[in-house]
């Protein structure tokens, strides 16, 4: 039916970075784990919640690369369910960026993957190298 939306895989993170709207076009994160093993080696994550209605109300879902171009063979969009269905992608082949279309509205995914975490035995933070930002001087 209609309200069958796939659920997403264990450990993929859909995050809304901005609504679309009428004139400017929605962005969304995508992260994806770095192991597949945990969902049969397949990455399922359904569309924006800001797309399903109208996905739902009929209207018609086009994707495609950011630069138009068809989805990468790892990648495919299943109109049934209204989900994206991704295997372990490429070397090189992250991050990707569609451009979701349906109805009027237009969203932005970026999928990229969670950097390895280095083992850490003892508990050690490591440190991300992020920089201080506003550190007043003199």
């Amino acid at each position: 039916g209609a309200n069958c939306v796939a659920a997403n895989s264990p450990g993929v993170q859909v995050g809304t970075v901005r609504e679309p709207t009428d004139s400017a076009a929605g962005l969304v994160s995508v992260n994806l784990p770095r192991d597949a093993s945990a969902s049969g080696g397949l990455f399922r994550f359904s569309l924006p919640q800001s797309l399903l209605a109208q996905a739902a109300a009929g209207a018609p879902v086009t994707v495609t690369t950011l630069t138009g171009l068809p989805l990468p063979a790892w990648v495919r969009f299943d109109a049934q369910s209204q989900s994206f269905v991704a295997t372990q992608p490429p070397a090189g082949g992250l991050p990707l960026q569609l451009r979701v279309s349906v109805g009027g509205r237009v969203v932005v995914m970026t999928i990229s993957q969670a950097p390895v975490q280095p083992a850490s035995p003892r508990g050690v933070v490591v440190d991300g190298g992020a920089a201080t930002v506003g550190s007043t001087q003199g």
